[in-house]
């Protein structure tokens, strides 16, 4: 019974008009940000005469190996111990800075964290003796940050999949949001509740459907971005060091960041359809339940952040790439554990509240 609920809820969440318009607005986007990035990398060769003097080996989509685009540092045994002393001696000047900047540490960008990942790195590179070779670094922001020369196949894509994924919450949200508002204007929900089946296994099947739908969304944009990335851009390839959370480091090609990136929007749009659908259920509001993640990410999450709370609420807590380099700063105190409390702690009590209203409250 509920794989036949799931069905029906699949099939009528599928809007082929908001279809069509979010994969054109999507498609429209792809073209105007390669059109940009391709520019970016003719400017610089024209610059550069096409040597830019940085260590990678690139393929660039049919022709032979040219150009270099990934940058890369070579760390020696000497500068690295000098790296490590004056990061140890600028841990203790922050330590003192965060006492006086009070209340305001939380207000700003995290400069103890980026220290701390700083140091990290270092000794990581001491520790494995990565001397005398060619390095990429991606971290929290923080550290030496791999830069590109030009614009890459991995960096567009994660470039690209991160100016789609606003776009992907939208559409969960519409799906998500209007799923029990529209049964209940309707009317529909009591026909669906005449048949054997319990409203708890109707909204996780509504539930499940929404997720299922935003999910096709996402992979469908990743896809088309990753095609576009490599049709058009060159191929880099560098030994990089990832730093997730400030200490847990390893070494990967620096495609990696693709899969890294994938990852943690993935997460962000779940969380937000999730957030939609459970607003939806709870206010029977279809308009109230798609604006409350552009809300809560576009004005309480700034507003909030300004405060000094960011890292406790749901805008900044769903943001899981940042604390692999690749999302925006991180708030001073922001801890990816804290991150994973509250993303688990607004989503899983939001969900809760929506099962135990719809399952109580009358469907009249």
């Amino acid at each position: 019974m509920f794989g036949t609920l799931y069905a029906g809820e699949l099939k009528k969440q599928t809007n082929l008009k908001t279809v069509v318009i979010m994969a054109a607005i999507a498609l429209l986007i792809l073209i105007i940000l390669a059109a940009v990035f391709d520019s970016v990398n003719e400017l610089i060769f024209e610059t550069d005469a096409g040597d830019l003097g940085i260590s990678g080996d690139v393929v660039i989509p049919g022709e032979d190996v040219g150009e270099t685009f990934t940058e890369t540092w070579n760390y020696t045994e000497a500068s690295v111990s000098a790296e490590i002393t004056q990061c140890e001696y600028m841990l203790g000047e922050l330590e003192a800075r965060k006492e006086e900047d009070g209340s305001a540490y939380y207000r700003n960008s995290d400069y103890l964290y980026y220290m701390r990942a700083r140091l990290a790195l270092l000794e990581y590179i001491k520790e494995h003796e990565l001397y005398n070779t060619d390095l990429a670094v991606y971290s929290d922001g923080s550290v030496v940050g791999m830069r590109s020369a030009g614009v890459t196949a991995d960096t567009f894509c994660v470039f690209a999949l991160s100016s789609l994924v606003f776009l992907v919450i939208i559409y969960g949200a519409i799906a998500a949001g209007s799923s029990y508002p529209d049964e209940f204007k309707q009317g529909t929900v009591k026909l669906l509740l005449l048949r054997p089946v319990t409203r708890n296994a109707l909204t996780g099947a509504k539930l499940l459907a929404a997720l299922t739908h935003v999910s096709a969304a996402y992979f469908i944009c990743f896809l088309v971005s990753l095609g576009v990335s490599y049709a058009v851009f060159p191929v880099a390839h560098a030994d990089t060091l990832f730093m997730f959370n400030g200490g847990a480091i390893t070494v990967a090609d620096n495609a990696a960041q693709i899969g890294i990136a994938f990852a943690c929007n993935y997460v962000t749009v779940l969380v937000y359809t999730a957030i939609a659908f459970a607003i939806g259920a709870l206010s029977r509001n279809k308009v109230f339940a798609i604006v409350t993640p552009v809300i809560l990410i576009e004005v309480l999450g700034a507003i909030l952040s300004m405060s000094g709370l960011g890292r406790f609420f749901i805008a900044d807590a769903a943001d899981w790439s940042k604390f692999a380099g690749l999302g925006s700063s991180l708030t001073g105190g922001s801890n990816f554990f804290i991150s994973l409390a509250m993303t688990v702690l607004y989503t899983g009590g939001l969900l809760a509240a929506a099962f135990l209203v719809v399952d109580k409250k009358d469907v009249a």
